[in-house]
């Protein structure tokens, strides 16, 4: 009887806590989800803004594949994040994930939705 009891108020105790688990990953789950989303979008800004700045430095006439991918690879290893250095064109002149000598056949950025964006000096985004 005791036994019988006890099995009755740990079967209801585990379902209090079940539903109480399943309420709070649903009322959690978008917020922290969004939270983490902003949080490595502001990661992404702040390093892409970095960069800008390095790359601002240089004049254009002095660009080369050569030149912008080791400066691409410095950044990534000092950011630990990928460097993509592009022109306002959007040639790839510099890929801390790419080989150099495969840089000059990369795909052309320009009609990339973040790149549009970023044209019309604002921050711009893809997710995939």
């Amino acid at each position: 009887m005791k036994s019988k009891l006890l099995w009755r108020l740990f079967a209801a105790f585990f379902i209090v806590i079940a539903i109480s688990y399943a309420a709070l990953y649903a009322i959690l789950l978008p917020n922290l989800s969004r939270f983490f989303s902003q949080y490595i979008e502001k990661q992404l800004t702040d390093k892409a803004y970095v960069v800008r700045e390095h790359v601002a430095e240089i004049p254009r006439d002095e660009w080369t594949v050569d030149a912008i991918d080791k400066i691409a690879d410095q950044l990534s290893s000092e950011l630990d994040s990928r460097v993509t250095i592009i022109d306002s064109n959007g040639h790839v002149f510099g890929d801390s994930s790419i080989r150099l000598e495969d840089i000059p056949n990369m795909e052309n950025h320009r009609n990339r939705p973040e790149v549009q964006a970023a044209l019309k000096n604002t921050v711009g985004r893809s997710i995939h």
